[in-house]
């Protein structure tokens, strides 16, 4: 039975983990390529899934965004039609 658990470079206990899953969420962006694999993963240091999903729409550029809670996928953001923002017309 597990009596601790990580968070950060705490140590916390058992008895608080529900307590610290409700503040401290892990929330990722994948930038996917064009072969549908992975290209960068960038973990998001935001409150809650609101901010995570503004900030992974916010990494939209010519490449999909998938945004992941733990190990549950939220949303795919796909990029609008047109060039990459960075890109030239």
């Amino acid at each position: 039975m597990v009596t601790r658990i990580w968070i950060g470079s705490k140590i916390v206990p058992a008895s608080e983990r529900r307590f610290w899953s409700k503040i401290v969420s892990e929330y990722r962006a994948y930038i996917i390529g064009a072969d549908g694999h992975i290209e960068l993963r960038i973990d998001l240091d935001v409150h809650d899934e609101a901010a995570a999903r503004e900030r992974a729409r916010q990494l939209v550029d010519g490449h999909p965004v998938e945004l992941w809670e733990g190990a549950t996928k939220v949303e795919t953001f796909e990029p609008e039609e047109g060039p990459p923002s960075g890109g030239l017309p």
